[in-house]
């Protein structure tokens, strides 16, 4: 698999909207937007997803997002929820 589409699939297994598909910035209220925005590019280019080689390795990797989401304010059990069923329709 091409490093370009490994890519892709874990910002899509985390949730991550690629640039293209943020919403614009409309005033300055969405400057925590666009902060974020800048995060999930800083993340894709994350020299990490190269070391994700096998499936033990990914597992280890979405256990590790999964708890991180745990000392997030915004990341409740609901949000977390509907993201897997997202990620489970997609697949």
């Amino acid at each position: 698999m091409e490093k370009t589409l490994l890519t892709e699939r874990f910002q899509e297994l985390a949730g991550i909207k690629p640039l293209a598909e943020q919403p614009m910035m409309g005033d300055l209220g969405d400057m925590q937007d666009d902060k974020i925005s800048a995060d999930a590019g800083k993340l894709a280019d994350s020299p990490i997803l190269n070391q994700i080689n096998s499936r033990v390795e990914w597992e280890d990797a979405m256990d590790v997002l999964m708890k991180k989401a745990d000392d997030i304010d915004q990341v409740s059990d609901s949000v977390k929820r509907t993201w897997l069923q997202n990620a489970l329709k997609a697949i």
